[in-house]
């Protein structure tokens, strides 16, 4: 980074600085030419949270744009790979966003990249399984348990490791019934042993 008052900004603020603009033009389509041109760009952090220009596109809700740039992301190569996995300043991936607005249509895009992203935590320890069903998104948790390996390890992912909650104690604290997502959380637990799991405040799930 250059010294404060040089008046010389590295290569990588310039390219900060115009993504940023970029994204608050709303100007997608340069952005993903950009993401063509420059794999660095994929995780090049464009706002004050630590959001790449994926996180801003799946938090808006723009599926053709996520899409546009996942195909991109899909040809990266090391040393630049991640852009998928980039992380914001709360840690939150961008499937960790799609998961909290509730489109499962973008939790599959992203998910079926790399699977292993269902069990990111965030700096609260949800991945985005738990913040689906803590959102109360039926679909999205759904879709997320369908990604997940039906082994031990899914149902860890359905705990919030800050203070222990589970997707079953978030759906009734919810009232997540209307959805049925909370009897769709209490059949996955009625099907492993983790039916006693407790908040570490002794709330039972």
């Amino acid at each position: 980074m250059a010294a404060p008052g040089s008046g010389v900004s590295s290569l990588d603020e310039i390219q900060e600085t115009i993504l940023f603009k970029l994204v608050m033009e709303g100007d997608w389509e340069t952005i993903v030419n950009q993401y063509e041109r420059d794999p660095n760009t994929h995780r090049q952090k464009v706002t004050w949270l630590g959001d790449t220009a994926l996180h801003v596109a799946v938090a808006e809700g723009l599926e053709d744009t996520v899409k546009k740039l996942l195909q991109v992301i899909l040809l990266e190569t090391a040393p630049v790979q991640g852009g998928l996995e980039a992380q914001n300043d709360d840690g939150n991936t961008p499937l960790h966003i799609a998961a909290s607005i509730g489109s499962a249509a973008m939790c599959q895009e992203i998910a079926q990249l790399n699977k292993s992203l269902v069990s990111y935590r965030n700096k609260d320890g949800e991945t985005p399984l738990f913040l689906a069903a803590d959102q109360g998104h039926t679909d999205a948790f759904l879709c997320l348990v369908d990604i997940c390996d039906a082994n031990d390890a899914r149902y860890s992912y359905c705990r919030r490791l800050s203070d222990g909650q589970t997707v079953l104690h978030s759906a009734i604290f919810g009232q997540y019934f209307s959805e049925y997502l909370a009897y769709d959380c209490l059949f996955i637990y009625l099907f492993s042993d983790n039916i006693k799991w407790t908040t570490y405040h002794g709330v039972q799930g």
